[in-house]
């Protein structure tokens, strides 16, 4: 992570068209998940990590939540994306 930059991680509800970013100065950036739950980082030595706390409720066993990390470098230089993200991903939960 650059000094001046914050992520996220988004889970929501799957963005169908995606959503194309290059309307924020992210071109070739797309949000593939609706901002319904926004959960914000630690940043640690370059790293973006993350912690989704969910009840242990067997309801919850075979549920699929849609997510997407972004990365938002308010110091973007010209010609570096405002918002990067990274591609969107189905986490299925299970038990263990």
């Amino acid at each position: 992570m650059l000094p001046g930059s914050f992520s996220d991680l988004i889970v929501g509800l799957r963005m169908n068209p995606p959503l194309d970013l290059g309307i924020a100065n992210s071109p070739g950036c797309l949000l593939h998940v609706h901002l319904i739950i926004v959960v914000p980082n630690q940043v640690n030595g370059g790293r973006a990590t993350f912690a989704l706390p969910l009840p242990n409720a067997v309801p919850l066993v075979g549920a699929t939540l849609p997510i997407q990390a972004t990365v938002i470098d308010l110091a973007h230089g010209a010609g570096n994306p405002l918002v990067a993200t990274t591609n969107g991903l189905d986490l299925k939960l299970g038990l263990r």
